[in-house]
């Protein structure tokens, strides 16, 4: 920005005051802000008989052993919107870890499933943790197979 001033010395000086006040008003205006990702929070984890639409059906704490498969439905909350992260599902079979599931998150309010085949003679307690991409428990869930 330049202004014009008949002084000799004032058009120097109010040049570059403006240059200088204004290069600072507006990089810090056009600086990027950088998403500040929050932690994950777990706002519903269930087990279902199955997941139609992103939403779980057949909820519940205990199957038979007919079941033949389940779902760990997860919805997940407090990411930025622009933030990615990941969550991992550990299927656990009494204290037997049976399965991981990495599962991506891409937005605040995130809606994720993963699966297990459950064989009929694996009856007794089951449990799944979710735990943040840095190995954080955020959440489990407890079920029986009968």
């Amino acid at each position: 920005m330049t202004l014009f001033c008949f002084r000799t010395g004032t058009f120097f000086i109010l040049t570059v005051l403006l240059t200088v006040l204004g290069t600072k008003h507006v990089s810090e205006a056009q600086a990027p802000s950088k998403p500040v990702s929050g932690s994950p929070s777990v706002q519903e984890m269930v087990i279902a008989t199955d997941v139609k639409k992103l939403k779980p059906l057949g909820v519940g704490e205990s199957f038979p052993a007919t079941v033949e498969k389940l779902f760990c439905f997860t919805r997940i909350a407090g990411m930025s919107a622009k933030a990615e992260t990941k969550v991992h599902h550990f299927w656990f079979y009494g204290d037997r870890l049976v399965q991981v599931m990495v599962l991506p998150v891409k937005g605040f309010n995130w809606r994720t499933y993963s699966s297990r085949t459950i064989p009929p003679e694996w009856t007794g307690s089951w449990r799944v943790d979710i735990t943040a991409e840095d190995g954080t428990l955020l959440k489990s869930v407890s079920f029986t197979i009968q």
